[in-house]
């Protein structure tokens, strides 16, 4: 997290109030990888339960026989009242019924997601814009729901991406963290 000391331990500089409030909102200093956004994701989705991330669900034989499930592994809890991260949650949903995912994900989208946008600051050239989120926001009737329903958002945000720039021939990628939630899905998954 950036403060003064990093600041004069780094830049030999001195600290400005405005990097204060560029720090509150996720600007300045701050660094983030994809990895890390949909690993915050995922514990704010399952109520600060923080677990860790993981690419693969299982390993299959060439005959189809599955060898090993990996399941998800609970590696922590979020230090944060649970009144605050009701709070988070409901912000991130805010996000896509009424913030800047709204035109994507808004009243009309058929799942209801929370998910938070941000904007990676290029030097080289164009700036990055980014997307994290979970679904389905509401606890789900039955966990086949919730599965559909993430299978649902990653299609979503893949034609969302290919929409963004037609010209790119190339698949996205995404990072995924696995997460339990009674308002969240099953799973969180970040494009990048």
């Amino acid at each position: 997290m950036p403060s003064r000391e990093y600041k004069k331990k780094v830049y030999k500089d001195d600290w400005y109030l405005s990097e204060t409030f560029d720090a509150a909102i996720g600007q300045g200093f701050d660094l983030v990888t994809p990895l890390q956004a949909a690993t915050i994701m995922g514990a704010i989705a399952a109520n600060g339960d923080r677990y860790q991330p993981h690419l693969v669900q299982k390993i299959v034989s060439p005959e189809g026989k599955t060898i090993e499930t990996i399941k998800p592994k609970r590696i922590g809890v979020l230090d944060v009242r649970p009144e605050v991260i009701s709070l988070v949650q409901q912000g991130l949903r805010d996000v896509t019924k009424y913030g800047t995912a709204a035109a994507a994900f808004g009243a009309k989208y058929p799942i209801d997601i929370a998910g938070k946008t941000g904007t990676a600051e290029n030097s080289q050239g164009r700036d990055h814009g980014w997307f994290v989120a979970y679904g389905i926001f509401q606890q789900p009737d039955d966990r086949r729901r919730c599965h559909r329903g993430a299978r649902r958002l990653r299609l979503a945000v893949r034609r969302a991406d290919r929409q963004e720039d037609p010209r790119r021939g190339v698949q996205p990628r995404y990072a995924r963290s696995q997460s339990r939630s009674s308002r969240g899905g099953g799973a969180t998954e970040i494009l990048i």
